[in-house]
């Protein structure tokens, strides 16, 4: 999976994610400003 896939499925899940109080998931509701991805280290030695 590269960067902008797994970009897309954090906002995928971040969508399933519902504010009690306002009935909307938080992701449309605007309290997720950005998400940012980077590479990973390798930690393999």
């Amino acid at each position: 999976m590269n960067i902008e896939e797994t970009k897309q499925k954090i906002i995928e899940n971040l969508k399933g994610v519902h504010d009690p109080e306002m009935d909307c998931d938080v992701y449309n509701l605007g309290l997720i400003y950005e998400v940012n991805v980077g590479e990973m280290p390798d930690t393999k030695k």
